[in-house]
């Protein structure tokens, strides 16, 4: 096509059917019978009416939105007897430029007077589609255009084949110009340069891959009911499906996709990536190749599909910085953290003193299990860093836990669910689920982290209303309550079946040692079970820790204070 009209190009191959001739079409008796042999054939080839046009150039002049185009010279079309079902070898070329040309050249085949024939224009390469509008007579590998004239056979004499009429081209598919958008948000997708997208018309798959970044493509595509995207952009798959688009041929189309998120691979990620409510998180990043951040966006809900995260054990950790070094699992604000059903999850703190997973002060973090609770997860850290919770100088708000299995092994002076190193936490709920909580050096099960000096470590209140929990404490530590030089708020176990072990000179409930302590300690009657061991040194199982004092320790509704026997067991 001329260069001044080609604005199009880059666009999809459109499969084609033919339909044969009715039984009207009868060659007529006197005619001889017809053999392969070699023809030639010229005939003019106009490009009509703009709505019958073989084309690529948006016509707005008369016609909103029709494509029309001219002809560049050296452009093939190939013929197709439909009277016969078959395609004849040789092509017919264009003789010149322009709106109109002459088609020439030689067919080897069978043709005869009253024959019905198709000649179809199809430029060479579809899979070179870039989804832009670039593209001139001397890049003819760049235009996908499509197009088709249906003529009558006049007569074949002396091997020269006539037309009963001029070839009139008619454009066999819609040019549409995609916007691609997030469904959830409606921020634009921008789909790296090399990056494919298929185009499906409901039975055929088409392939665009831009040259650059855009979230704007123009694509090829038949008459459909059907338009089905789908893409994959930094391990995230997004898709689009619409049924009853009714695109029609010869005609532009402006149209704005909003694509769902269906999950996040990790494997696929090249860069950094921000879950999004209902996104499903799948597959491995493996830390040492991918140093990615994986964070959730502030009141999003995800879900976690055997996903594993491993994070990578160099940096300093001496001083938390997001844009620097970062968890495992990142939070905005709150977030909810769904375990699918049967899959296996793992969490590992991105560089030294950072958690399996964060959640910012201020802020809660919900997990739990899917449908049947069968889903796991084991957060770790491998310094400073809470399993799930804080980190080495860095603060976490509130954790949640509703169900699932969930293993939680905190770094060297941090809790398993709780705080890290020498900062305050939220508080820690537990009201379900198979839970297993291991501190580092100095901190406790589930409660607050190790503290350089007295108390600057810290977290809320501590309340288990059901589930299995197992807690062990680092040295200083408790099971369930403050770490080594750190306090925690009150402590309430009103449900579910608990057993908590203290390390060197800290409780299984309540106190850590060295100058630790904690509120107050209630147990109810509505427990199944609570079993308490103390740890070496320590004088209580129970509420105070050595040199550190708790809050009233209440048992079954009986003010008790500390109590001294370990292991202590109490099934109401």
């Amino acid at each position: 096509m001329k260069k001044d009209i080609r604005t199009l190009a880059a666009l999809l191959i459109a499969s084609a059917t033919f339909v044969a001739c009715s039984s009207d079409d009868i060659i007529a008796n006197d005619q001889p019978v017809p053999h392969v042999q070699k023809y030639t054939m010229t005939i003019n080839a106009s490009k009509g009416d703009g709505a019958t046009t073989r084309a690529l150039t948006i016509d707005n002049s008369g016609k909103k939105n029709v494509l029309t185009a001219t002809w560049a010279e050296g452009e093939a079309v190939s013929v197709y007897n439909v009277t016969r079902s078959a395609d004849l070898t040789g092509t017919l070329t264009a003789q010149s430029d322009g709106a109109s040309t002459t088609l020439k050249g030689e067919l080897e085949g069978t043709i005869a007077a009253g024959d019905e024939l198709t000649l179809k224009f199809l430029s060479p390469s579809y899979g070179t589609q870039d989804g832009t509008l670039t593209g001139s007579a001397t890049s003819i590998d760049k235009v996908c255009d499509y197009a088709e004239a249906t003529v009558t056979v006049a007569s074949v004499a002396d091997g020269k084949v006539t037309t009963t009429a001029d070839a009139e081209f008619a454009n066999k598919q819609a040019i549409v110009k995609f916007t691609l958008k997030q469904k959830i948000d409606d921020a634009n997708i921008v789909i790296p340069a090399a990056t494919a997208l298929t185009v499906n018309d409901g039975t055929n798959d088409y392939t665009v891959t831009p040259t650059s970044a855009t979230n704007e493509l123009f694509v090829a595509i038949p008459a459909t009911g059907a338009v089905n995207l789908s893409t994959n952009i930094s391990g995230i798959h997004y898709s689009y499906n619409k049924t009853g688009a009714g695109l029609t041929v010869g005609k532009y189309y402006e149209i704005t996709v909003k694509m769902n998120r269906d999950f996040v691979k990790l494997e696929g990620m090249t860069g950094n990536v921000t879950l999004l409510n209902g996104d499903l998180v799948t597959g491995t990043l493996d830390g040492s190749t991918q140093k990615y951040k994986i964070t959730i966006a502030d009141g999003a809900t995800v879900t976690l599909d055997n996903a594993t995260i491993n994070g990578v054990t160099d940096g300093a950790g001496v001083a938390y910085s997001s844009s620097v070094n970062w968890a495992g699992i990142n939070c905005e604000g709150n977030a909810t953290i769904i375990l699918k059903d049967g899959s296996t999850n793992t969490v590992k703190g991105f560089y030294l003193g950072n958690p399996g997973i964060h959640v910012p002060s201020g802020s809660t973090l919900t997990i739990k299990g899917e449908t049947a609770g069968t889903g796991s997860l084991t957060a770790s850290s491998t310094d400073n860093g809470a399993g799930i919770g804080g980190g080495h100088d860095l603060a976490c708000g509130n954790i949640v836990i509703e169900g699932g299995n969930i293993t939680a092994i905190g770094g060297n002076t941090a809790a398993g669910i709780g705080g890290g190193w020498d900062y305050p936490c939220g508080s820690i709920t537990i009201s379900g689920g198979t839970i297993t909580a291991t501190g580092g050096k100095s901190g406790a099960g589930i409660g607050s982290g190790g503290g350089d000096i007295a108390n600057t470590s810290s977290c809320g209140d501590i309340t288990i209303s059901g589930g299995t929990v197992v807690a062990q404490g680092g040295l200083c530590s408790a099971g369930i309550g403050s770490g080594c030089r750190s306090k925690c708020g009150n402590i309430l176990i009103e449900g579910g079946t608990i057993t908590a072990t203290g390390g060197k000179w800290a409780t299984g409930i309540g106190s850590g040692g060295w100058d630790s302590s904690c509120g107050t300690v209630t147990i109810m009657n509505t427990v199944t079970s609570v079993t308490a061991t103390k740890g070496e040194k320590s004088p209580n199982s129970i509420g105070e820790g050595d040199e550190s004092p708790c809050s009233t320790v209440t048992i079954g509704g009986v003010e008790t204070g500390s109590i001294s026997e370990s292991p202590y067991t109490y099934e109401p």
